[in-house]
């Protein structure tokens, strides 16, 4: 079978590509060699949170994944970047 995109990777950002292409119409066909992770106790699975600013909003509601993802939403209160990059591997302020 053809696709008229493929995506390499199941992370965040690979799957909301590929909802956001399949919902403007497009045959997308996603790949990772990973297994989803799919519950908290699952190999691989690190629990980690993601921050999207405002705009992502109406992104993810035209992709058709607002719905379902909102129940799990929270305003983000607090943001902290660290710069741990450079030279030596330490956050620097």
């Amino acid at each position: 079978m053809d696709h008229d995109i493929l995506i390499a990777g199941g992370g965040i950002a690979g799957l909301t590509a590929a909802a956001a292409f399949g919902a403007a119409g497009f045959t997308v066909l996603c790949v990772d060699p990973a297994p989803p992770v799919t519950s908290r106790e699952a190999e691989g699975a690190d629990m980690r949170s993601t921050a999207f600013l405002q705009p992502a909003q109406a992104f993810l509601d035209a992709a058709g994944l607002w719905d379902r993802l909102a129940p799990h939403a929270t305003p983000l209160q607090t943001m902290r970047i660290v710069d741990a990059g450079g030279p030596e591997p330490e956050a620097r302020l």
